[in-house]
């Protein structure tokens, strides 16, 4: 079996700096990339993390300032692939908010 690994641009957060680097940049706030993996290959695609479910959730349920184009959502990111969110196997979370 060979596994291949694609990241998927799920869109972007917008987090101080010190959440990121541990206590540096204190107050300044930056995007940073929502990223999931896709690993094709084995008997089922895998999905490794998935990123928010969309921006009013994630403003309502976790306070976080989200942002996400139509290229970034999950079916276009997937389609790029010839996949569909169907078809995914397997998801694995490596982290909980």
């Amino acid at each position: 079996m060979r596994l291949k690994v694609f990241p998927l641009d799920l869109g972007e957060i917008e987090l101080d700096n010190s959440f990121v680097t541990w206590q540096t940049n204190c107050g300044k706030v930056d995007w940073y990339p929502t990223t999931a993996w896709l690993i094709t290959g084995a008997a089922k695609p895998i999905l490794v993390d998935s990123s928010f479910r969309n921006i009013e959730d994630a403003k309502r349920l976790q306070g976080l300032v989200c942002r996400r184009s139509g290229q970034q959502s999950l079916e276009y990111q997937l389609g790029r692939h010839g996949l569909r969110p169907a078809d995914i196997g397997y998801l694995i979370h490596t982290h909980i908010h």
